[in-house]
């Protein structure tokens, strides 16, 4: 297989300002111990998220039972929205609910783990035409469709 990393980036953890606006934001700027006090909506996982702090090496892996689980991150982001709650998000799943500030994120001193996205392809000595173009066409494109991304 070879692979070629087109995007570097990491989840979010955000809320609604109408979220915040309800007081939640005391409980949430205390820390990530603090996250058992507010509704905290998750994407079904078997993995339990760890955040790390930007200010100094520890690292937290969170046990919660969250407030709401679903398996579909614009679904999340429509309960978000609404101010269910706090939760974790992708950069490219409606990148202009963050630009727009509908969204913003909370705990900046915190950080989920970085990923890298990468085009994929078995290795052959001339690969088709096809598989050549769609992988310059990814990496052409992906900066352009993800200008800033959260690392």
């Amino acid at each position: 297989m070879v692979a070629r990393k087109i995007l570097t980036f990491r989840h979010q953890l955000v809320a609604s300002p109408a979220y915040l606006e309800k007081g939640q934001s005391s409980k949430i700027s205390e820390g990530s111990a603090s996250l058992t006090n507010c509704r905290v909506l998750a994407l079904e996982t078997r993995q339990q998220p760890e955040l790390l702090s930007s200010k100094r090496k520890d690292q937290e892996t969170l046990s919660f039972e969250p407030h709401l689980s679903m398996n579909d991150y614009t679904g999340l982001s429509a309960a978000l929205l609404a101010g269910a709650g706090i939760g974790d998000r992708p950069p490219g799943v409606q990148p202009e609910l963050m630009r727009d500030r509908r969204l913003v994120e909370v705990m900046p001193e915190w950080r989920f783990r970085t990923f890298d996205l990468s085009v994929v392809h078995f290795e052959q000595p001339a690969y088709t035409v096809s598989v050549r173009l769609f992988k310059e066409f990814a990496v052409e494109m992906s900066p352009r469709l993800f200008p800033v991304l959260p690392i």
